[in-house]
């Protein structure tokens, strides 16, 4: 639906109009729109209206109490006279008054900015009030001009009010009702809806007197509670009455439904719908409804209050899990043994039988084991660079001796006759201190080993 359902309209009333000097009156009706009009007695009073539009049309009110005139000039065309003429030469009392006539109309304009002047061109006596008294103008805005006050104008007969039920159209050409039209119905049940996009709207009807039963109608904006029309018996007719208005509505597209609940007579006149501010964020497609402010802090507060809840929940469950597996690993201990105990004799540490009598720097030339050699006889062959020999490993055949299950078990060097750990059946001991009446062996100071003529050297030597 366009942001603007209808032709705008201006109140003579409107700070729009501006009435130049103290000539001109205010007429007061209730068959005028806002129940008031300007006229005035002295030729050459004016008013002027500037507008930003593509059309523009002028109604009022008009009697036949005398002749009259009054003219109507746009930008700088020709004025145009609108004329009244009496019906006769003797006053009516009271006048007959005709409201809503289109004083003037324009034709097609450019989209710009207009300046209309309206001209009071007969003089008027005491009796003559009123012969021509514009009431309210309509135009078609440029939509640069349309403001928060503008007010749209949507007649009964407009196509986008949907009637239901029993209605019937009133016409006449002295008709009180805007653009001389209304819609009246008396059935219960007659109902009618309007669509419209706006922040305000108001529905304006008509009450009669002496009607068999009062009115009584209600009226509902979108998901609202309905609100009940149901005015006092007046004493007289009453036009322009307001049957429902709504204000400060969200922009966005609403609405508005009636019908009619007894048998009173129910008159639509017109509607009046309000833009709202056009730089306002653009309209939204909710309900029209807005979410109350208590309904927002509880879901606020419903919100942490399940994070909180989520974070307990988790927090329990790694610690339950925590707890589970500390459980785990304690059964797990539990049954842990140690397969191989340590023994006794696995904690002496070794010793040396001529420790106490070894220099700490000859204990440190000591080489750590013997390396087997490729020769005969199982000998082996004795490397020490050039450093002072202080041992010699013996080899001796245990095949027929009787070791010990406990010193054969142990890692370590027995101080009696342990094991070699390179080769099985080889019984390593500790190298005696060489001995100076020991003539085969004589200690030389390059330390190597020199062996009398007539003995065997070692395999991988010759006598040379």
């Amino acid at each position: 639906m366009s942001t603007a359902p209808g032709p705008a309209i201006i109140d003579d009333k409107d700070p729009a109009v501006r009435w130049s000097g103290v000539t001109w009156n205010e007429g007061k009706n209730d068959r005028q729109f806002g129940r008031t009009c300007k006229f005035s007695r002295v030729a050459g009073a004016n008013g002027t209206l500037s507008f930003s539009g593509t059309s523009l049309t002028v109604y009022g009110s008009t009697s036949t109490t005398a002749n009259a005139s009054m003219t109507f000039r746009l930008d700088s065309d020709e004025e145009v006279a609108y004329n009244v003429r009496a019906l006769n030469s003797t006053p009516v009392s009271p006048p007959a008054f005709f409201h809503h006539q289109v004083l003037w109309q324009s034709p097609k304009l450019n989209d710009t900015e207009h300046t209309l002047v309206i001209t009071q061109k007969t003089n008027l006596t005491e009796g003559q009030d009123s012969v021509i008294c514009p009431d309210f103008f309509t135009y078609v805005p440029s939509e640069s001009a349309i403001t928060a006050n503008t007010s749209y104008l949507v007649d009964d007969q407009d196509s986008r009010v949907k009637y239901s039920g029993s209605w019937i159209t009133s016409v006449g050409e002295r008709n009180e009702l805007m653009n001389q039209t209304g819609m009246f119905s008396a059935v219960t049940g007659s109902s009618f809806e309007l669509e419209f996009e706006g922040a305000g709207i108001q529905v304006y009807g008509a009450v009669y007197r002496n009607q068999t039963e009062a009115v009584q109608a209600e009226l509902k904006l979108d998901d609202g509670s309905p609100t009940t029309f149901a005015p006092p018996e007046p004493t007289d007719d009453i036009y322009n009455q307001q049957i429902f208005q709504a204000s400060n509505l969200p922009r966005k597209t609403h609405k508005l439904t009636g019908s009619l609940k007894n048998s009173g007579l129910f008159i639509i006149d017109y509607f009046l719908i309000q833009p709202g501010d056009p730089n306002a964020p653009p309209p939204d497609t909710g309900s029209g409804r807005k979410t109350p402010a208590g309904a927002i802090a509880g879901g606020v507060v419903g919100g942490l209050a399940l994070v909180v809840i989520l974070l307990m929940v988790f927090w329990w469950l790694r610690r339950r899990k925590r707890i589970h597996h500390q459980k785990e690993l304690e059964a797990v201990d539990a049954d842990l043994v140690t397969p191989y105990p340590v023994s006794q004799a696995a904690n002496l540490k070794p010793t040396h039988p001529n420790q106490n009598t070894l220099s700490p720097l000859r204990m440190a030339e000591v080489e750590p084991g013997p390396r087997l050699s490729s020769g005969k006889g199982g000998q082996m062959e004795a490397q020490t660079g050039n450093r002072d020999l202080s041992f010699i490993y013996v080899p001796v055949d245990t095949s027929g001796s009787e070791v010990s299950e406990t010193l054969t078990s142990s890692p370590y060097t027995s101080p009696s006759t342990p094991l070699s750990p390179h080769r099985p059946g080889e019984v390593v001991g500790p190298r005696p201190l060489p001995d100076p009446n020991n003539p085969q062996l004589a200690e030389h100071v390059d330390s190597g080993l020199r062996f009398r003529e007539g003995d065997l050297p070692p395999p991988r030597y010759t006598q040379e």
